[in-house]
């Protein structure tokens, strides 16, 4: 009689395991998500590649960082939050996420793994520093057969990143630089300093090699949605870099509106920031050559000259005699809230951080 029921027993548990979808035995998965930019680093895509992609309950994710642009990668944001808070760029720590909790890489330079246990559904999550750019996980039940493959979902999430560059090359071909008849004969030149889709941006002065006259005065503008910009001249001196200490006084303009090659001289952020300009104008007021850069890009190729030719240096504007009281003065930005000068640091395409390197609108 027993051995009946032992072959019972076998039959039935024989049968259970061929009713069993074959997923159910299988190990979980490692996908990979990624980011990216052109070769050169002079267009960065903002967004995750591919934006959409299916996993299991219980597989891990990596996000890898292509190119010189810091990202965050942050579940259990319901939506966007201020890029200027401190809490867009500071890591949550976590392994894993379970749908309910909150975790984010913080500034990310290079990978970043999760293994997703949330339940199934689907969720998004962002970037904090860069406004619109979010992804999204379809998480199904441990064992599910997939909808892609790896192969797949790299093929996909590259031609999403193509398409954004491509945009932004478009926005780029278009873009010129243009003169004007300005004051005693002078030339303005309007340089676009960044343009952008949204989902790509620009990481170089367009046209930045650009020889002027002595008087003339140069603009740079940004018309990029998200990622602002400086314009610094150091004259030789060193680079300026977020490594410094007391690197955040540089967010504030310095120098004045003229240049003689000497000095620091320093737009301060401009561009997709509450507040802050979208431009910034400069004369020329000695012949010479002067390289300047942006000091949250610099290390991306966002570097330009000018090269002023013709006359003798002319005067700058008189300024107003130091025992007049000033008005609608103090230190800083006129109009740009503090909060703004941290936008700038969350949003340093590639410069230094601490740690690895220390390093948007």
């Amino acid at each position: 009689m027993r051995i009946f029921v032992r072959i019972g027993i076998t039959i039935t548990l024989l049968v259970a395991a061929l009713s069993t979808p074959l997923g159910a035995f299988a190990t979980a998965q490692n996908w990979t998500v990624t980011t990216g930019g052109t070769q050169d680093q002079a267009i960065q895509a903002l967004v995750f590649g591919p934006a959409k992609l299916t996993v299991d309950q219980g597989d891990g994710v990596t996000w890898h960082i292509g190119s010189g642009e810091p990202h965050t990668i942050s579940f259990g944001w319901p939506s966007p939050i201020n890029p200027a808070s401190p809490e867009a760029t500071t890591p949550v720590a976590g392994t894993a996420w379970d749908g309910t909790n909150k975790v984010s890489s913080g500034l990310a330079f290079k990978d970043y793994t999760l293994t997703i246990t949330a339940a199934p559904g689907t969720y998004t999550y962002l970037c904090l520093i860069h406004p619109g750019m979010a992804g999204q996980l379809v998480v199904q039940a441990p064992g599910t057969a997939y909808p892609q493959t790896q192969d797949q979902a790299s093929a996909t999430g590259n031609q999403q990143i193509q398409a954004a560059i491509g945009a932004t090359q478009a926005l780029v071909a278009a873009a010129n630089v243009t003169q004007a008849r300005g004051a005693g004969g002078s030339t303005t030149w309007t340089v676009p300093s960044s343009v952008g889709s949204g989902n790509a941006y620009s990481a170089r002065f367009l046209g930045g090699d650009l020889t002027v006259k002595v008087g003339d005065t140069v603009t740079w503008t940004d018309t990029d949605p998200v990622v602002p910009h400086t314009v610094t001249f150091s004259s030789g001196g060193p680079t300026i870099t977020p490594a410094q200490p007391g690197f955040e006084k540089y967010f504030a303009p310095s120098g004045g509106n003229t240049y003689n090659g000497t000095g620091l001289v320093n737009s301060g952020l401009y561009g997709p920031v509450p507040g802050a300009p979208k431009s910034y104008s400069l004369q020329f007021t000695a012949p010479g050559t002067y390289k300047y850069y942006c000091i949250l890009h610099a290390e991306l190729g966002m570097v330009g000259t000018i090269t002023v030719v013709g006359g003798a240096p002319i005067q700058a504007p008189v300024q107003a005699p130091a025992a007049l009281p000033k008005t609608g003065g103090g230190s800083g930005v006129p109009g740009v809230p503090a909060w703004s000068y941290v936008l700038g640091a969350v949003l340093l395409g590639g410069a230094p951080l601490a740690g690895r390197r220390l390093r948007r609108r």
